[in-house]
């Protein structure tokens, strides 16, 4: 009869056994699948909220000050071969953003008279060429200057014909 007994004891054992392991691997599947939703619940959340993420620097433009549209220059200016070739030209003056529009009109005689006199020393080649177009700005501003429009800060080509 000992051996029934110790035999149900270790049955009994082994039954406990069975059962304790079937109960560990549920709380285990359990544990995992708890642990995977918290994972996937807080990288979700995360992932909707930029952390400390801020937007590129857009580049800084200060407004322009006021502008004064020309009239249209029109010139014959020779090409290579020395032919004559029609251009119209049409521009717009920005001026300093503390410069008054008045204040610069009194200028404008000067100013055309520099601009004819720089578009007929060029060749038609010369003015045709995109390339050198801020050499033309460049020279422009510096001729406008000389002649006292010093509120002309930038050459705003806003028509430009050749024929």
């Amino acid at each position: 009869m000992s051996e029934k007994k110790e035999d149900a004891p270790e049955g009994a054992k082994a039954e406990g056994g069975k059962k304790g392991g079937s109960s560990m691997v549920i709380v285990g599947v359990v544990l995992s699948a708890v642990l995977a939703g918290g994972a996937a619940y807080g990288g979700a959340r995360a992932a909707s909220k930029p952390a400390n993420h801020q937007e590129p620097e857009k580049p800084k433009f200060a407004p322009p000050g006021p502008t004064v549209p020309l009239e249209p220059f029109i010139a014959n200016i020779p090409d290579a071969e020395g032919k004559p070739r029609a251009i119209k030209l049409t521009i717009a003056i920005e001026l300093t953003r503390e410069s008054k529009e008045d204040d610069f009109k009194v200028f404008i005689p000067r100013v055309r008279d520099v601009t004819l006199a720089y578009l007929r020393s060029q060749t038609f080649d010369r003015i045709a060429d995109q390339e050198n177009t801020d050499a033309m700005r460049k020279e422009l501003i510096a001729r406008w200057h000389a002649v006292g429009a010093v509120a002309a800060s930038q050459v705003l080509i806003t028509d430009l014909i050749t024929q």
